[in-house]
């Protein structure tokens, strides 16, 4: 079975409802082919995971139901995508080189 998770461009409210659209649609509806009632999982660009059910598929967006959210940590800071690279580059040079 495979794991279907998709992108959230934001952070979503618990038990929100939203639509799910473009490249993350096109990847849902077609080639996953995720139908109404499937449970898929859901992340956002701070690491967050999520639970949600598909409410309906149309063509050219999907409406989802947020139902649960699984709490992640980094610590008590957050690792955002565009400091990743600088952070992990920091990290091997000051341990590396001496």
């Amino acid at each position: 079975m495979t794991a279907n998770r998709f992108f959230l461009p934001q952070p979503t409210l618990p038990d929100s409802v939203l639509w799910i659209e473009g490249a993350e649609h096109h990847h849902l509806s077609r080639v996953a082919r995720v139908r109404q009632g499937e449970t898929i999982g859901l992340f956002d660009e701070e690491g967050r995971w999520y639970r949600a059910v598909v409410e309906k598929v149309a063509l050219k967006k999907t409406l989802v139901r947020e139902c649960g959210f699984r709490p992640v940590s980094l610590g008590r800071s957050v690792l955002r995508t565009e400091t990743a690279a600088l952070c992990a580059a920091f990290l091997v040079n000051h341990f590396w080189n001496p």
